[in-house]
């Protein structure tokens, strides 16, 4: 190789080190700014039992920190391995070690989830329920879940966290008749948003159906102002009833109608004792509310607008396959399957109210 030669073989291998030297930074820089957004705040979910445990997420959605606010809490994560993990590979484990550790008593668990951007918090949140309600291992608990419409929850501020807090703030703001929202524990604001879940938009219930403690159902309340008032079910010609809060007890608030009478009762819904009544001049024009079998069927189209409210769907993301009447013994619905980006949707929606009955988003 003569001189010449040499010299443009070194100026080659200069050159070549130079832009291999070149690559290699703007990988390395790449990877830094990556890991740097990795370990940025983009969302937080408070999870609150008989202890606290929040995480913060970056913006792939998995956990990058989690904080513990008392020895039960780190016994509460103790084991659970999350760190870098998305919401669907962590949350089963870790309710269920909150479960197995004696820290969800109430058998119910509050998830808030908050963040500016709303299809984050979509995301998180269907997310959430689709593999919470579909993990065999799942344990046997209620998980309320809300979003938060404010601002990423501070790091550092508990007090800013409180699921419980927020939680008692919407429904008094929502639910407005239903007074001493403070006064109640959890699993009575479980067994209510369940109730007014439709009513709600932010709060969706998922796991098993709420029921606190001693709470005794619908027909048990129904049962004793019967009994108390001397009328029998063949006798109502109207029934109604609502949940509102007395002195921190929840109450079934009913009303019956009957022959020429009506009855107001409120029944403790703790034991079924009677609380109050008394009786009135019979509302005629509720008895002149059509009944439900004389009632026109919401049209296929508003069922499907519910729908779209109710999960927060876009209409161009929304895609209905499948639309039919199922007559049960109870009720009679809509059974409809459709499509929202990748996921396929199985709603049942009530034929005259509107009413979800049932919902699910699985990826297909």
């Amino acid at each position: 190789m003569n001189n010449d030669s040499k010299k443009t073989f070194r100026k080659a291998a200069i050159g070549f080190n130079i832009v291999l030297v070149i690559m290699v930074a703007i990988v390395i820089a790449a990877f830094a700014i990556r890991e740097h957004n990795a370990t940025l705040t983009h969302s937080t979910m408070m999870v609150n039992g008989d202890t606290d445990v929040k995480m913060l997420f970056n913006e792939d959605h998995k956990v990058q920190k989690v904080l513990t606010f008392d020895d039960d809490g780190e016994d509460a994560t103790d084991d659970v391995k999350i760190r870098n993990k998305a919401i669907q590979e962590y949350f089963t484990p870790l309710a269920r070690q909150m479960y197995d550790k004696g820290y969800v008593s109430g058998g119910v668990l509050l998830v808030t989830i908050a963040n500016d951007d709303e299809i984050t918090r979509e995301a998180m949140e269907r997310v959430l329920v689709n593999s919470f309600g579909k993990d065999s291992d799942a344990p046997p608990i209620t998980v309320l879940v809300q979003t938060y419409d404010e601002s990423v929850m501070p790091e550092d501020d508990k007090s800013a966290a409180d699921g419980l807090a927020i939680l008692k703030s919407t429904l008094k703001e929502k639910l407005p008749d239903i007074s001493g929202i403070d006064d109640l524990s959890l699993d009575d604001l479980a067994v209510i948003a369940k109730h007014y879940e439709s009513q709600l938009g932010n709060i969706c219930v998922i796991g098993q159906e709420p029921s606190a403690k001693g709470l005794i159902d619908f027909e048990k309340a129904y049962d004793a102002a019967l009994a108390d008032a001397g009328i029998t079910e063949e006798d109502v010609l109207y029934q109604a009833y609502d949940f509102i809060s007395k002195d921190g007890d929840l109450l079934y608030s009913l009303d019956i109608i009957a022959g020429d009478t009506e009855y107001f009762y409120e029944i403790n819904a703790s034991d079924g004792a009677v609380v109050s009544s008394k009786t009135d001049a019979a509302d005629q024009s509720k008895l002149e509310e059509k009944m439900p079998d004389e009632l026109e069927y919401i049209s296929e189209d508003l069922a499907y607008a519910v729908i779209k409210v109710y999960g927060k769907i876009a209409d161009s993301n929304f895609f209905a396959r499948t639309i039919e009447v199922v007559e049960e013994k109870d009720s009679t619905y809509y059974s409809v399957l459709a499509k929202r980006n990748s996921y396929t949707i199985r709603c049942n929606v009530e034929v005259y109210t509107g009413d979800i009955l049932y919902y699910d988003e699985s990826i297909f």
